[in-house]
């Protein structure tokens, strides 16, 4: 967590500032891409749709850009 408690001010993202902070090298979005974290929800919907369990609409449309990227 990169939040400044005695600043008030988030250090990744500058929360609470009207405009969010921008990553400026390629570098930086990487660490802070999908998949960095824990996943808590994404995880299982992965292990799901790798073990062949019935997706929902909304997920389907989310695994077709995934594989067009």
């Amino acid at each position: 967590m990169s939040y400044h408690k005695q600043l008030r001010k988030c250090a990744s993202c500058a929360y609470p500032e009207p405009k969010w902070r921008n990553p400026g090298s390629i570098k930086a979005r990487r660490r802070n891409a999908l998949g960095t974290g824990r996943m808590r929800y994404l995880k299982k919907v992965i292990y799901e749709h790798k073990h062949g369990k019935k997706v929902n609409p909304i997920l389907a449309n989310f695994w077709k850009t995934i594989r067009q990227n």
